[in-house]
């Protein structure tokens, strides 16, 4: 997994951004993992969304699949950058709501569906959280 790069704090300023603008006030602020030169496992990186996701707050994953490592088997065949969100979890799999859902490309993806953390760990390259 990479470093986190500026696109990881661009969507945690408008998640943050947001959220102050329609409370009034930030209840929750979101982070960006991982963190520049941390170290990052697999259950880590499950904590940190099992922890947000028990507090009823959503995760942003930025998630990259190409043909021979799909995040989604009903992905296409080639390389993609995309945000998917993550709102719970059970077991070892985490429920992934997918806004390519149904467009052009992508009409055979769930709008929801679960996946393994592990899987999760090795498509993914940060969330906010």
């Amino acid at each position: 997994m990479e470093t986190a790069d500026p696109k990881y704090y661009n969507m945690m300023y408008g998640l943050n951004q947001w959220q102050y603008n329609q409370n009034g006030s930030r209840e929750w602020t979101y982070a960006v993992y991982p963190y520049n030169g941390e170290t990052v496992t697999a259950s880590g990186y499950f904590d940190r969304i099992k922890g947000t996701t028990y507090m009823n707050y959503s995760v942003a994953i930025f998630v990259v699949s190409n043909s021979t490592n799909k995040f989604n088997s009903n992905y296409p065949n080639s390389s993609i950058r995309h945000w998917v969100v993550c709102n719970s979890w059970s077991g070892n799999n985490i429920r992934i709501c997918d806004p390519a859902s149904g467009i052009s490309g992508f009409t055979s993806v769930s709008k929801t569906y679960s996946v393994s953390y592990t899987k999760l760990t090795s498509t993914s390259w940060g969330i906010v959280y």
